[in-house]
């Protein structure tokens, strides 16, 4: 009955390993590759604890990032047709104020008529100052006659 080699590892029927001796270091290798396997396993749980949470981490602060440029965006286009629409105020307030040019000629005008009243004024106020001490006198002298 031929034997069954699905179980035998492909190295098996090789020299070295048909010996004691050699089936002992097959044994050690084999412990050594499944101590390492069980290592990396457990390195990879420790990796997956970091890094998955990470991947995690930066897809949000992408969408939240996303999401800022995205408002900022739209903040701006706001930003510039409230800009456009100042625009379009100031011109119709600047050709507005050139429609007042005459109006200035015209407070010019009034500004020095207002300061030669204010000269006339002041004359009139030295006049009645004047007019007072020159009437104040005598009339102080004929109170002192008149009987009332």
């Amino acid at each position: 009955m031929p034997e069954d080699n699905s179980n035998k590892p492909p190295y098996a029927g090789h020299k070295a390993y048909r010996t004691p001796e050699g089936l002992e270091i097959l044994s050690n290798q084999h412990q050594a590759v499944e101590r390492f396997v069980q290592c990396f396993e457990r390195s990879s749980k420790r990796w997956e604890i970091i890094v998955y949470p990470a991947m995690f981490a930066f897809v949000i602060l992408a969408a939240y990032g996303f999401y800022l440029v995205y408002n900022l965006t739209h903040d701006m286009r706001h930003m510039t047709r409230s800009i456009d629409t100042m625009a379009v105020t100031m011109e119709d307030m600047s050709s507005k104020l050139n429609a007042m040019e005459p109006m200035l000629t015209r407070l010019t005008t009034m500004d020095k008529s207002m300061r030669m009243i204010t000269v006339a004024s002041d004359r009139m106020r030295h006049d009645m100052t004047v007019m007072t001490s020159n009437v104040a006198r005598p009339m102080g002298i004929m109170n002192s006659f008149m009987p009332w």
